[in-house]
């Protein structure tokens, strides 16, 4: 991947974890399709929607660093 490409999936990384930090510190994870998750109503939701962000965000960093997508599947065993 060239790096100019690298540089964005790391600013995404990055973004996803600072916003992974507020919702740590407020309690309340947003979505852009308006549900918002809170951990004092539905936490379950909270740290299953943390969670997938975290993934989101190891994932992005995974690639930033310069490894092939091919690479996590041949890890979960899908190839």
């Amino acid at each position: 991947m060239n790096p100019f490409g690298r540089i964005i999936l790391g600013a995404l990384a990055a973004l996803i974890l600072w916003s992974l930090v507020r919702a740590f510190q407020r309690g309340i994870i947003n979505s852009t399709t308006g549900y918002s998750f809170t951990l004092d109503d539905s936490p379950t939701l909270f740290t299953l929607a943390a969670i997938a962000y975290a993934g989101g965000a190891l994932y992005f960093g995974y690639l930033a660093a310069g490894y092939e997508a091919a690479g996590i599947a041949r890890w979960v065993g899908w190839q």
